[in-house]
């Protein structure tokens, strides 16, 4: 069997890098070599981030919130510097997130859709995978799902999930109440501070959780969002999940190594970034680990 045989053997038609179109099937999250072997492979586990400790101001900066009243309630004492500190804290620090990214629309056609994968964007493996020395997870989407119901689909928690939208707010619309940013005093009043909270991030989960400025567009973002009762490290269980794992072009043979010998090597296929003059590609690699 020649190489270009032992290669279409190898992709069949399941292949996860060529000949691909199904842009709704996978999840992708991009990370160091270190972390994904010491942990995440390891341990078949996403620790989840901190809300606040994201790299976005709108999210890691207090919240400004305004406060009205349809009852006409008198306002004059409440301190929008004390509420804003008191809302941001309870809605960030027990607020924790999983962020991916998504495939954008796929023709099939390798060649071109390179730039559309959720594991080809230059910038995100400089900033999130260790400046390409990291790894690119590709995870099933709805074993991902399912696996954050279970963990966090009770009542202890309140659990959204989906794509992020991206929009440019005018200052002049930051105490649009559909914006998330203003308090109702009166519902406040009745449900108190720890229900009212929630009942705002039913209300305001679109906004407050899923929403960037269109700066942030090309990553594509796709995220689990998980509200619970107190400030706490979650952590989201990817066993049954990867498909597969792309190395960044400067992942050294080390890491590439030890990550296959963490995987199932019947269940998840490998791939690595190379770079051809100024266009990412694909190493075309036969065997995961090489013979020694």
């Amino acid at each position: 069997m020649d190489m270009v045989d032992r290669f279409k053997k190898g992709i069949g038609d399941s292949s996860i890098f060529q000949f691909f179109n199904d842009q709704n099937r996978f999840l992708y999250h991009y990370t160091s070599a270190r972390t994904a072997i010491d942990y995440i492979l390891k341990d078949t586990k996403i620790k989840m981030g901190r809300y606040i400790n994201t790299n976005d101001p709108k999210e890691t900066k207090t919240w400004q919130f305004s406060i009205g009243s349809n009852e006409k309630r008198d306002l004059s004492g409440v301190s929008l510097t004390e509420i804003s500190n008191k809302f941001t804290r309870a809605l960030k620090y027990k607020t924790n997130v999983a962020c991916f990214s998504q495939d954008e629309v796929l023709t099939g056609d390798h060649t071109r859709d390179i730039y559309s994968r959720g594991f080809g964007k230059s910038r995100m493996w400089a900033q999130y995978a260790d400046n390409h020395r990291g790894v690119c997870l590709i995870l099933e989407k709805i074993a991902i799902r399912k696996s954050a119901e279970e963990l966090f689909g009770d009542e202890r928690f309140r659990l959204y999930g989906g794509p992020v939208i991206y929009k440019d707010r005018l200052i002049t619309q930051v105490n649009n109440p559909a914006a998330g940013f203003v308090i109702d005093a009166d519902y406040l009043d009745k449900l108190g501070f720890d229900e009212y909270t929630k009942a705002h991030v039913k209300t305001h989960h679109k906004a407050l959780f899923f929403e960037k400025v269109t700066d942030w567009s090309r990553e594509n973002e796709f995220r689990v969002v998980v509200f619970g009762e107190k400030e706490e490290n979650l952590f989201l269980n990817i066993s049954g999940a990867i498909a597969g794992v792309v190395f960044g072009t400067d992942c050294t043979e080390e890491d590439i190594m030890k990550t296959v010998a963490l995987c199932d090597p019947g269940k998840t296929q490998f791939e690595q970034i190379v770079w051809n003059n100024s266009t990412p590609w694909y190493s075309l690699r036969l065997e995961w680990p090489p013979r020694r």
